[in-house]
């Protein structure tokens, strides 16, 4: 298995996407400078999700945890750009990508009975999210996996 990405690799991919979609945006519709500006973004945001699901890989499977397939209505602000893991099928953390800050994000959990892990950096946007690992506590979470677990 390969190394991990790092937060500075994908910061870089983002960086490479943004600069995709400016140059389609820069370039006239049906010219062949268009059509190479659209392979260039194609291939940006497929780097961009490859390395995403490197890292993801990378923290849940030691865990033995499985990202749900299920898209899931959270709590903005603070749940954002989440995403559900499960064991057994059964819900067993959720991670958020958020912009909020950390005393937000722990109070957040305080509230509903949930423990709190900040990770050192977020897949989604490492300079500008905060990953948190948001795991039963005194709370349990809902047993079937199309329910929110973030009430």
């Amino acid at each position: 298995m390969s190394a991990a990405p790092t937060a500075a690799a994908i910061s870089a991919a983002l960086a490479e996407r943004t600069a995709a979609y400016r140059a389609v945006d820069a370039t006239a519709p049906g010219t062949p400078e268009r059509v190479a500006a659209r392979q260039r973004c194609h291939a940006a945001v497929t780097a961009l999700d490859s390395l995403k699901t490197a890292a993801r890989r990378a923290f849940t499977e030691p865990r033995g945890w499985k990202l749900s397939p299920t898209k899931r209505t959270m709590d903005h602000p603070v749940i954002d750009h989440a995403e559900v893991y499960l064991s057994q099928r059964r819900i067993v953390a959720v991670v958020t990508h958020s912009y909020a800050p950390r005393e937000q994000i722990a109070a957040y959990a305080a509230e509903r009975g949930l423990t709190v892990q900040f990770l050192a950096w977020s897949w989604y946007y490492p300079s500008g999210c905060t990953a948190a690992v948001l795991t039963p506590g005194a709370a349990v979470f809902p047993g079937r996996p199309r329910r929110s677990v973030c009430k």
